[in-house]
């Protein structure tokens, strides 16, 4: 019976063969194999190569086209989302859709952001820029209001000349001020549970006239 042989053993050989750094019969004697096979093994390594590539193209081939239309069906994903996503932001406000807007998040820029939304990127710098600046200026109009009036609260400043903002709009700032209204708040007063209950004496009397009488 024969001996059989792998074919990693077979290419081996073959390729070695195909350098021509030694004869088949140095071959065969390092193998440990008959010169014929080696020869044949040559053979046959080189009538398989235009198969082996024409194989390895077709697979790189079908992998592309995988990945291809894997792309194409994720792209017609996010293009349905954003189109939905789009025409259900036509219902919010601009304010609404600015406060949308995160500066913090690192994978898509506020250029990218103001673009997903509707809204210009020059107008949510310019209206962040310049709320603020009117933010300051109110703070300092409520804390002088508060300095002198410490009992009124968010709709009481509403109500003073220079405050030309709603009441929740003044409310959130004197939050972030960390100020509120001073007034007494209920159950400023309550009984020790330790000390003792003393009975009412008139509860059960009918008191009809004076005792001065």
């Amino acid at each position: 019976m024969g001996k059989s042989y792998t074919a990693e053993f077979k290419a081996k050989v073959a390729l070695e063969a195909v350098k021509g750094d030694k004869q088949f019969s140095e071959l065969a004697f390092k193998y440990d194999v008959h010169p014929s096979q080696v020869t044949q093994w040559k053979k046959d390594l080189l009538s398989n190569l235009p198969d082996i590539f024409s194989s390895k193209k077709k697979k790189q081939e079908k992998q592309r086209e995988h990945t291809e239309a894997k792309l194409f069906e994720e792209i017609g994903r996010l293009k349905v989302e954003v189109n939905w996503l789009k025409k259900n932001l036509t219902s919010l406000t601009d304010s609404d859709r600015k406060q949308m807007l995160d500066s913090l998040v690192k994978n898509i820029s506020i250029s990218r952001q103001c673009n997903l939304l509707g809204i210009s990127r020059s107008a949510y710098y310019y209206e962040s820029t310049r709320s603020d600046k009117m933010d300051i200026q109110t703070k300092r109009l409520i804390d002088k209001i508060y300095i002198r009036h410490p009992f009124k609260g968010s709709r009481r400043i509403m109500d003073d000349k220079g405050i030309d903002i709603g009441r929740y709009k003044v409310r959130r700032l004197m939050r972030e001020m960390g100020i509120h209204a001073i007034y007494p708040k209920k159950k400023i007063t309550t009984k020790n549970k330790g000390h003792k209950t003393y009975p009412h004496l008139l509860e059960n009397l009918d008191i009809y006239k004076s005792d001065l009488v």
